[in-house]
């Protein structure tokens, strides 16, 4: 496969991402391990990419291979969905999953049995001379450190998929922020086209004056700089979709050109929100406060780890000793020698415990502090969204209920008005820039309110508590299986 090839394939929808998250949570209570990763993935690109650096290792100018999934209706949900199935840094994450999974096997495991053999001037005994000794021998750490030193490794497995989360509820966050920078400007495109057939009519009014000598030449020349400032206007909003269109487009991790739906109008919908309530919640939810429980968790294995360290690990082993019958005694009949051997490390250097404690302890308290800083920043964020919803909720109001009905009835008037030429042209022109201004002002303020709610949802952790959910649930139903 050439680095460059886009592989075009239509986007799984419903299921897809919890089921993957689903394999993170559960590889450890299932046991699941691969005998092959370049066959497992289910991902025929990936695994053609696998063996490639297997066989041959990274190209130096390989270049990004993107999954072009394809993109119906382009609404929100379905633009977060493909990023969540498609975009690298989550795919990163559950690949991080995967390869922490296969550590709690190796850690559990025994060390391999040693075999040795001992040959030389060996010692005479009276059975007669030894010719070479053969010994088998097997560690064999003290009971419950095995297990200590594999559930430090699955607490990292748990840790990773806190991560993720994190991961995937701030690439949805991205999603929803770039999408709502899309509707703005989507909308003042609108507008601004609206504006164009706007001016196309004050103009036929102009003419209309001018050719009963009402309407004076200046007006004709306004109304022409007038367009070519929304010529202009259209041109700049025509490369803001382009630049936004690329973001969005490496957030799901496609060609930076490709095509994309243009966000529907909709109109504001106001949500009543309990302040206290959704603080609290950000405090328990957020992402990166599981993060942090997490890594309190995994020092606290690792404490217990430190603490099983010091307990003696044991050898046992059989030893077979072949004995000539050519020796010098008058005894000497040859037989063979067999001994069964035991021996136990002797924890002695008890510093070096001590400090394997007194780290995990440490590591206990930066965790600690780490979660109510992480707690302090989820409470920040929210407390930000809902101040910005507030106000965004409070111009809204105020555009949609007075200032934009009574702006474009006076625009309405103004034209009648001018056109009866009761009313000048700088007045009318006046009044319609208002209307435009109030307008676009609407679509920002409805823009920055959803920007603000997916910022809310982002630091309560909503979209990985989905997922968390589904994960569980699915979890429950295989188990019942």
């Amino acid at each position: 496969m050439h680095p460059t090839t886009s592989t075009k394939r239509r986007f799984r929808t419903a299921g897809l991402v919890p089921r993957l998250l689903l394999g993170g949570f559960l590889l450890i209570a299932a046991g699941c391990q691969t005998t092959d990763p370049f066959v497992s993935w289910d991902d025929p690109v990936l695994a053609q990419r696998l063996a490639e650096v297997r066989d041959g290792g990274l190209a130096s100018d390989s270049l990004r291979v993107v999954q072009d999934a394809a993109i119906v209706e382009g609404s929100l949900e379905e633009l977060i969905e493909v990023a969540l199935a498609n975009n690298p840094e989550v795919a990163a994450g559950r690949r991080k999953i995967e390869r922490l999974s296969e550590r709690p096997a190796q850690l559990s495991a025994l060390d391999d049995p040693v075999l040795a053999l001992t040959v030389g001037e060996l010692a005479e005994t009276a059975a007669g001379q030894v010719d070479y000794i053969v010994s088998l021998t097997q560690a064999l750490p003290y009971p419950g450190t095995l297990d200590a030193r594999a559930s430090v490794a699955e607490q990292e497995v748990l840790t990773a998929s806190a991560e993720l989360l994190e991961r995937i509820e701030r690439v949805a966050g991205e999603v929803r922020r770039v999408y709502w920078r899309r509707y703005a400007v989507a909308r003042a495109i609108e507008v601004t086209e609206q504006d164009q057939e706007v001016l196309g009519q004050i103009s036929g009014i102009i003419d209309a004056r001018a050719r009963v000598g009402e309407a004076e030449q200046a007006d004709q020349l306004r109304v022409s700089l007038r367009t070519a400032d929304l010529d202009q206007r259209l041109d700049r909003l025509h490369q803001e979709m382009r630049s936004l269109n690329a973001m969005l487009n490496r957030l799901l991790d496609r060609n930076v050109s490709a095509d994309l739906p243009v966000p529907d109008a909709m109109d504001w919908q106001s949500i009543e929100i309990e302040r206290d309530a959704m603080i609290e919640q950000a405090e328990r939810e957020n992402p990166a406060v599981h993060v942090q429980r997490r890594r309190v968790e995994a020092f606290r294995h690792r404490l217990k780890l430190a603490q099983a360290e010091r307990r003696p690990d044991f050898r046992i082993g059989v030893q077979y000793a072949a004995v000539g019958s050519d020796g010098l005694a008058g005894a000497a009949n040859g037989d063979d020698q067999f001994a069964v051997t035991g021996s136990m490390s002797l924890p002695f250097w008890s510093p070096r415990y001590d400090a394997m404690e007194r780290e995990a302890l440490r590591g206990i308290g930066e965790a600690l502090a780490e979660l109510d800083a992480a707690q302090g920043q989820a409470a920040n964020l929210a407390e930000d969204a809902l101040a910005r919803m507030d106000a965004e909720r409070s111009i809204l109001t105020r555009l949609n209920e007075q200032m934009l009905p009574e702006s474009r009835r006076a625009f309405e008037l103004a034209m009648t008005g001018y056109g009866a030429g009761t009313v000048s042209f700088i007045q009318m022109m006046d009044d319609w820039q208002r209307t435009l201004d109030l307008e676009l002002a609407a679509h920002r303020a409805h823009a920055r309110y959803e920007q603000a709610q997916a910022d809310l949802a982002a630091a309560l952790g909503e979209v990985s508590g989905r997922m968390t959910e589904s994960a569980t649930h699915e979890s429950t139903e295989a188990d019942h299986e």
